[in-house]
């Protein structure tokens, strides 16, 4: 992953270390094969997807990352259990990459649910926005017909004044 520029300048931006990611990722490992997955784990995966979507760790990255996992994962375990027969290994690589794929799909629903969230706030501020134009918009409405009132005040008091300059000329006259 630290061979992608866009991984790269997402650990830097949040102060991520190669060596703090590659140590949550062994105890990711150890985590996932613990057992059943708890409740305590599906949280704690859904913390990890939520913060994904807020520091811009996009899917294609954990998806990659679970390609790694498949890519390391089944030939040890096809040579592990490949000599206990091919059904059994068989049944192992089933298991493991159903696991991975619950794993998964926690991630991405948490990583959509996180995107949804920021876009909710997104739409929240254009609307705030929008009405704070909306309510300027009328302002400048109201202030332009009061100015276009002044403004035809002030050429009826012109003409008056007008008129009568114009009795004192023919007065004077």
């Amino acid at each position: 992953s630290f061979a992608d520029a866009g991984f790269s300048a997402i650990a830097k931006r949040n102060n991520a270390s190669r060596s703090g990611l590659e140590q949550a990722q062994g105890s990711y490992m150890v985590d996932l094969f613990r057992g059943w997955p708890t409740t305590g784990y599906v949280e704690f995966r859904v913390s990890i997807g939520r913060l994904h979507s807020r520091i811009g760790v996009t899917p294609q990255y954990y998806t990659a990352s679970y390609q790694f996992y498949n890519d390391i994962l089944f030939p040890m375990i096809r040579k592990k259990f490949g000599q206990l027969g091919r059904g059994k290994a068989d049944k192992v690589l089933a298991s493991v990459n159903k696991l991975l794929l619950f794993d998964q799909s926690i991630i991405m629903d948490a990583y959509i649910d996180g995107v949804m969230d920021q876009l909710r706030v997104l739409v929240t501020q254009v609307a705030d926005t929008a009405t704070g134009v909306a309510d300027a918009s009328a302002q400048l409405s109201g202030a332009a017909e009061q100015a276009g009132q002044a403004t035809q005040g002030i050429t009826d008091v012109s003409q008056q004044v007008a008129r009568g300059t114009s009795e004192q000329t023919d007065n004077t006259n």
